[in-house]
């Protein structure tokens, strides 16, 4: 009996002497010797008493259970079996892998929309499929390319277009001037912006009224691209200046725009006011719809002269040949 206790104890001790609720139910199946006790065994319990290796000493005063591993007179071993934390994971608050972790075809997941975190300690990469992840977070705009020596790194795209100038007006399109743009009355209209930096602040908005009308206005605002190439969610409403005298016009704004198309827009609740236009010959970008029809150079919709629509609403292409001539200045 006491040689089947050595050999089979194994079977049931975890590392740390630790056993689940399994293990240790075979356990105590398995021992005829399971003495209940009151308080936790000493050296004094030994073979004098009857004990021999691999009996077991239920403390049920404190909840714990013994194993003893030599019944030497006065000098008897009693070991602590803990039942594992490893019946529940985690129950574990350090828990170390002994080897590699094989998920047997199961992934590893998250509840409500949990994040999974991997945290190296210091300096130490994450390494995934061989490939080290960049330890910074690096900035706006930024992609995330391989060197070529396993290292994934943060790097800004390359441009091939000079840098803005600060205090510079840059249009739509580039182009020359055309004959002057009778806007229809709560139409408004929508002409495509380049922005060829990663990121670029803009501090004014602007146009040039050329038949001027008293007490009206013109608001002017930014939108995105959105579906099918077509101007989609309002960015930002510039507000309103008036059209009642000629010349240059601007809105004061603060805007920041990362690379990318948007369109600026423009409407008016004038009915005899004439802005400056530009020639879109060779940059209209909307294409035809076949190939014996006019290129199509920026898009209008109806809106009745208030706040800006958001978004921006099904269009109409114009053919014209020419575009409002519409402006954002660099800061």
């Amino acid at each position: 009996m006491t040689e089947r206790f050595k050999t089979t104890l194994r079977d049931y001790v975890d590392s740390g002497d630790q056993l689940n609720s399994a293990h240790f139910n075979d356990l105590i199946d398995s021992n005829p010797n399971v003495f209940t006790k009151a308080a936790a065994p000493t050296a004094n319990d030994d073979t004098g008493d009857g004990y021999e290796v691999g009996d077991i000493w239920l403390d049920t005063t404190n909840d714990k259970v013994y194993i003893v591993i030599d019944v030497t007179l006065t000098a008897a071993v009693w070991n602590e079996i803990h039942e594992a934390a490893l019946d529940n994971i985690v129950e574990d608050t350090t828990p170390q892998l002994g080897g590699n972790l094989d998920v047997n075809g199961k992934s590893i997941v998250s509840v409500a929309a949990g994040d999974i975190t991997l945290t190296p300690d210091t300096t130490g990469d994450v390494v995934l499929d061989g490939l080290k992840h960049p330890q910074a977070d690096g900035s706006a705009n930024q992609f995330m390319r391989t060197d070529g020596a396993d290292q994934l790194v943060l790097a800004t795209p390359p441009f091939d277009q000079p840098p803005y100038i600060v205090g510079a007006t840059y249009l739509s399109i580039p182009g020359a001037e055309s004959t002057d743009l009778t806007m229809t009355v709560d139409r408004l209209y929508g002409t495509y912006f380049q922005v060829t930096a990663p990121s670029q602040a803009f501090d004014r908005v602007s146009f040039e009224v050329q038949t001027a009308e008293a007490a009206k206005t013109a608001r002017v605002g930014l939108y995105n691209v959105g579906t099918g190439g077509l101007p989609g969610a309002l960015v930002t409403d510039f507000g309103t200046i008036s059209v009642a005298s000629t010349g240059g016009k601007e809105i004061t704004i603060s805007e920041t725009l990362s690379y990318g198309w948007y369109v600026l827009a423009i409407v008016t609740d004038a009915t005899t006011c004439d802005i400056e236009q530009i020639n879109n010959v060779g940059h209209r970008r909307l294409g035809a719809s076949n190939s014996s029809n006019a290129l199509r150079g920026f898009v209008y919709v109806a809106h009745a002269y208030a706040a800006l629509p958001d978004p921006f609403g099904s269009p109409t292409y114009d053919t014209s040949a020419r575009e409002p001539k519409l402006g954002l200045r660099a800061a």
